[in-house]
This record gives C-alpha cells, structure tokens and sequence, in this order.
C-alpha cells in the first residue's frame, strides 16, 4: 500500500462503444475534479473512476458507474474573451483575468509580448478558465499580453492588456543551511545568486507559492531533507534567472546527495530551464525521493538517478514537457504521468518500472529503456515508440499506435528476450515491431488492428526481412482490441 500522496483518482475513457478503455488522467486524492481537453467534436467519450493507494494495478477499488458525453458539433469560432486585466504587483508574476463570452469554446490561448508587436504564445488552456498567472517575467518590466478563445473551427479575436510590473528586491539565498529552515511565501520571491546547501541532518522546508529563480549555473544541494509541498493552486515555482528568454541549462538544478544522507519530497512544483531538474546521487546512505505532482518543463534532463540499494525514486502524477530527456537512468517507479513533446520521453531507462502514463510527441523516442516493465500505458504519435536494449522491457497491456515505429527491439545478446505480449499495437506508420537482435521475439496474444495475417507480417520487421535477425512470433493474435486497465 502507499502513503497519503500516492493515493488518487484514476480517470478512464474510451471513445463511442466499441473504443478501448484506456487511463487518460490522475488526480489525487482530495481532488474532485478533471478536465478532459483535445476532445474531438460531435464524439461520444464514455468515463469511468476509480481510486488507487499505490501504482500497483491489485491497489485500486471497484469502478464506478460509467457515465458519457458527447462534444458539441461546432459550426462558427468561439466569441471572443473581453475585459482582459493585469496585476503585476509581485514583480515576477503578472496575474492574467478575462471575462469568457462564449459558450463553444475549446479553450484559450494565452500570448506575451515585449513590444506589443512580437508575439509568443505561453500557455494554452481549457474551457471556462478565467484567469492565468504568467510567473515568467522581470520585475519594473513592461509587458503585453493577449487572450483569445479557439476551437476546432477556428479562434477568436484577442483581448489585449498591458502593464509595467513592480519594481522588487528578491530574497538573496547562497551558502546554504545548517539548522531547519522554512523559506516562507511572505518573504518570497527569492533569489539564488551562488550554490546553496542543506546541511546533513537538516531540513529545509519550502511553503506553498515561493518562487525561487537561479542565477546562471547555480543550484541546490541536498545533504539534508527537502522538503517543497505547494498546492494546487500556489505551486513552488524553481526556475531560471530571466525565465522569459531562459533556454534549457539555464541553471544546474536540485541535486540529492544519497551517499550524504540527502532525501527529498516534493509536490505541485514546476522546475523548469535547468540542466538536470532533479539529479540523485549513486549508491547508499540517503532517501527517499518522491515527487508528485510536478511539472518539468524545458530542462535538458528533467529528472535522473543513479543506482541505490535503498530506494526507487518515485514520480506520481508528473507532467514531462519540452524537455530534452524527461527522464533518465535508473531504478524509478513512474505512474499517472505525462511526457508530452520531449526528445526522448524516458532515456536509458534500466530498473524502471512505467504505469498508467501516456506518452506523446516525442521526435526520438518516447520510451527507450534498458530493463523494467511498461504496462497500462498510451505510447502514441512518437516518432518511436518503445526502443528498448541491454535486457529488454517487459511490454504488457499497452496501446501504441500512430507512431512512426511502435516498438523497436534490441537486446543484448546475453539475455533472454523478453516477450510483447496483450497490447494493442497497431497503426503504427512503419513498422508495428522491428525485432534488431538475433534472439527470437514472443510477441503473441497482442491486436495487430487486423486479423489479415498478411498484413500482420507487413507491420513485422524480423528474419523474414533480414536473417540475421530472430524470428517474432505473433500467433495467436487477438480478435479485438484489449482494454488497458486492470
């Protein structure tokens, strides 16, 4: 069983009657609420829930009742927001309000400019949301921003706001800690001009909405414990110098020191332009790590482990976006999370265990993964899906489709294998599976999306197209498509 942060909310969908279960969401467990978005119109999704305590599949209840809705059929863009504001009191964060005037709206996008002339968009969000806080700004600063509605019609006209923001002094943080210390939000923002240090035997906690920026190639060391709990709606915000013209490797990032002792909680956090979001530290001594409900956001590494006897890092209910890698190296347990438009979504994955995760927009790979098991999860419009090697992922109750290769096999010669077996794979523009090594492939039991079994062969790259390779065995197949929850 889990503890308390573990515990959540499971959200399953399928599309009409005949779609396939699969899990699309998470949230925890004192949340009552989720947003469904990039639905397509005049379509039927049926929903279902259920509540979980850890990542194991034999941890969840009993479903509830389904429940179905179907998106309108639009035929004309959304109204356009009205009476955009902006506060830019705090100095680095200029909270955004609209008035929303439609009634078919997919969402809104949000824009910021220097000039009033260029403009980039900065965030894109759901229906019937009023308000946005752009936490990437300078102080004393002048700033333009624009809103509009959009939908699968087309988008609105904007409304427009500007503001200077105020002037501010950040908290100076170097050196480090050595006694327990809070970084209140009273005293926020802060400002991290030179590396700083937590003391083994120590704790740093970090309230609810501090903001924290890092000068260049600066970051913190945890020797003690961190411990960085936001809130959904007052998240801790760990980020670059000038977060508004930051690349990824800004600033170094939070390092755990294992072998001294370090240890970390964090949840509702956003690290984001950082050379490696979160990095821990091989072998023993320290631990645990846990974070949940984070967002890594344009990191070269969002996160990375080295071997421990001690513990698997945990990451519940994370998002995984624009980075280079999402994740990488070893010994991880990942559930309910995102990793969305990444190089690599998990990288040199070895001792890692996936569930309940999607995986989309990855320009090399979504999963590539040297041992471990990925089940539950949705790998789809990847360029790769799965590139495993060294001892291979175990590979179960899956959908992977629209991706340019669905699974690409090569493992070590020394080892077994290891099978592909109850997954929906199909659709996939290239091949379903290359199976790149010499050892045969048990990829039985799966749904090919076709019961033609010359067209089955056609999605198989293996000893019939190369006879170096082994040989993947894919009967008996299913009939139909398998849900992929417990």
């Amino acid at each position: 069983m889990g503890t308390s942060k573990q515990a959540g909310i499971g959200i399953a969908r399928k599309t009409g009657t005949s779609g396939i279960w699969a899990v699309i969401g998470s949230v925890p467990q004192e949340q009552s609420v989720f947003q469904d978005t990039g639905l397509s119109a005049n379509t039927t999704y049926f929903y279902k829930v259920y509540a979980y305590t850890s990542y194991l599949p034999t941890d969840i209840s009993a479903y509830s009742n389904e429940v179905s809705a179907t998106t309108a059929s639009f035929i004309s863009p959304p109204a356009a927001p009205s009476v955009l504001t902006a506060i830019g009191d705090n100095g680095w964060t200029i909270d955004l309000t609209w008035t929303d005037n439609s009634t078919n709206e997919d969402g809104f996008i949000v824009e910021r400019s220097p000039d009033d002339v260029t403009f980039a968009e900065i965030k894109r969000l759901g229906p019937d949301v009023l308000s946005y806080s752009d936490n990437k700004v300078l102080a004393s600063v002048p700033y333009f921003h624009r809103v509009r509605a959009f939908n699968n019609v087309g988008e609105s006209a904007n409304a427009s706001a500007s503001i200077t923001t105020n002037f501010l002094t950040p908290t100076d943080l170097s050196g480090g800690v050595a006694a327990d210390t809070i970084l209140t939000a009273a005293n926020s923002p802060y400002f991290v001009s030179a590396n700083y240090t937590i003391a083994s035997g120590f704790t740093l906690t970090i309230e609810p909405g501090v903001h924290i920026r890092f000068a260049s190639g600066v970051g913190i060391e945890v020797r003690g414990h961190l411990e960085a709990v936001g809130t959904a709606s007052a998240p801790i915000v760990f980020t670059a110098a000038d977060p508004s013209t930051a690349t990824q490797g800004a600033w170094s990032g939070i390092h755990i020191a294992n072998q001294l002792g370090g240890s970390a909680t964090i949840q509702y956090a956003e690290i984001a332009f950082a050379v490696i979001g979160i990095s821990i530290d091989c072998c023993d001594g320290g631990g645990p790590v846990e974070i949940y409900d984070t967002i890594f956001e344009s990191n070269s590494t969002g996160a990375t482990a080295g071997f421990s006897r001690d513990f698997f890092s945990l990451y519940y209910r994370c998002t995984f976006l624009d980075n280079i890698q999402g994740l990488k190296s070893i010994e991880k347990i990942i559930a309910y999370s995102k990793f969305i438009n990444n190089s690599y979504g998990i990288k040199d994955a070895d001792t890692t265990s996936v569930y309940f995760s999607v995986f989309e927009g990855h320009t090399n790979a979504a999963v590539n993964g040297e041992s471990g098991a990925l089940q539950f999860s949705t790998i789809m419009n990847n360029n790769i899906g799965i590139d495993d090697s060294f001892a291979g992922l175990t590979i179960t109750k899956n959908l992977i489709y629209n991706n340019q290769i669905g699974v690409r096999r090569a493992v070590d010669g020394l080892f077994t294998n290891p099978p592909v077996n109850n997954n929906n794979l199909f659709d996939n523009t290239n091949q379903n599976i290359i199976n790149n090594v010499s050892q045969n492939l048990d990829a039985t039991n799966n749904w090919w999306g076709t019961t033609d079994t010359t067209a089955i062969e056609a999605g198989i790259f293996d000893f019939f197209d190369d006879a170096t390779l082994g040989v993947v065995t894919y009967s008996p197949f299913l009939n139909a498509p398998i849900d992929i929850i417990p």
